[in-house]
């Protein structure tokens, strides 16, 4: 909704084309830069505390599947400790890559495209980072489902980071193809160009395209974001029998 309400005011206010600019540059003039910065800020705050309680969830959750794990040497024990141990590194892993996704939603969010050049670098770092970063967690939360035993969670986040990387990797292409058509392609780094693009320009069609596909990946996020329902029910479960467990040996 956010996508749909920056593209609709952005064309409302004469800022750019119908069709199709890039998401931060639908976020670079005001009023829609101030929407765009408040937006991602919060959706920054969100990652956050996501990554925070989807690292507590499985902690709890590897304590509860742990505790009574005979330490003694036999197959399924030792097969346990292993997982117990993958499991660990993982979550480790994904706190510290929730966190660093976080910040590079908040320097895209603080680095407008329609500033100097040095700014539009900045911002276009920040989202490589991200696009990056989000890709290496859906590939990462693939492996720790299939170590919590949910093959079909793990299959589907598998095929989301394959469809996410092949849209980046075409996207990019397109941006480089749309680039190398301009007379100059130093004009790419001029906001009006990119967000006027049209059909009589060179360029266009690759412009359209690259930006087609932003969206693309951006939109994945969601059913991506979606397959933690189910998992985060089961954290609540491992919350209590922790909690439930840690109160028996107090009593004791």
């Amino acid at each position: 909704m956010k996508l749909l309400y920056l593209w609709g005011l952005s064309v409302h206010q004469g800022h750019s084309e119908p069709l199709m600019q890039f998401v931060s540059d639908l976020g670079a003039i005001a009023p829609e830069a101030n929407i765009f910065t408040m937006v991602m800020a919060m959706e920054a705050t969100m990652v956050f505390l996501f990554s925070a309680i989807r690292h507590g969830g499985l902690k709890a959750y590897i304590q509860s599947n742990t505790a009574n794990i005979n330490y003694n040497n036999n197959n399924y024990d030792n097969d346990a400790k292993v997982t117990a141990h993958r499991l660990t590194q993982y979550n480790k892993w994904s706190l510290v890559i929730g966190l660093v996704f976080g910040w590079a939603l908040m320097g895209t969010a603080s680095f407008r495209t329609s500033e100097g050049i040095i700014v539009l670098v900045v911002h276009g770092f920040h989202a490589c980072i991200g696009f990056s970063l989000i890709m290496l967690d859906m590939g990462l939360q693939s492996e720790i489902a299939y170590a919590r035993g949910r093959p079909w969670t793990g299959r589907f986040r598998r095929f989301l980071a394959v469809v996410s990387f092949t849209l980046i990797l075409v996207m990019m292409v397109m941006m480089g193809w749309s680039l190398l058509e301009l007379d100059n392609p130093f004009h790419f780094m001029n906001i009006n160009i990119r967000m006027r693009w049209s059909e009589s320009q060179p360029g266009y069609l690759p412009h359209v395209i690259s930006a087609f596909l932003e969206w693309a990946v951006i939109l994945i996020v969601c059913p991506y974001f979606w397959t933690f329902i189910s998992e985060f029910k089961g954290y609540s479960l491992s919350f209590k029998v922790e909690n439930k467990r840690k109160e028996l040996q107090t009593d004791v």
